[in-house]
């Protein structure tokens, strides 16, 4: 008598012209998202489509981490606008930018998604360039409260 196995579900056909032609249109986003400030919405279209084509292809969503480093420079920031370090906001973002490209890069080498995608790597880069936007608009935003708190 055989052991039954679990059930594996049924793999969703994924249409591949579309999967490419949206992680052109991530990478895109994330070059209009690095603009700070003018680039907030870009930016954001860019990492809820970079989600979206994790979930298509089965890959694991982004590292954990770099929520994390979002959270601490916020905390940071705000101390340091508290004690009027306008440098100090600056280079957190910096670090943060950096730290946070990291991740995504090795997060990019240590998984594979299910679904083939020639152009994960173009998700990749426009998720990086979002980010990196976001952290400065939200430096530029910090900066402009501690120039007003003078």
């Amino acid at each position: 008598m055989k052991a039954a196995s679990p059930r594996q579900p049924i793999p969703v056909s994924v249409d591949r012209v579309r999967m490419i032609r949206r992680s052109i249109r991530c990478f895109i986003f994330g070059l209009m998202g690095a603009v700070p400030l003018f680039g907030l919405g870009a930016a954001v279209l860019a990492l809820r489509l970079r989600r979206q084509l994790a979930e298509e292809t089965g890959e694991p969503p982004g590292p954990k981490e770099m929520f994390g480093c979002t959270v601490a420079f916020s905390v940071l920031a705000a101390i340091s606008l508290c004690f009027k370090q306008a440098g100090i906001i600056l280079g957190l973002a910096i670090l943060l930018t950096a730290l946070q490209c990291y991740l995504m890069f090795r997060h990019y080498r240590r998984t594979g998604p299910v679904e083939w995608n020639p152009a994960r790597h173009l998700v990749y880069w426009g998720a990086n360039l979002a980010c990196a936007g976001l952290n400065l608009s939200s430096a530029i935003i910090l900066l402009s409260l501690a120039a007003l708190a003078r």
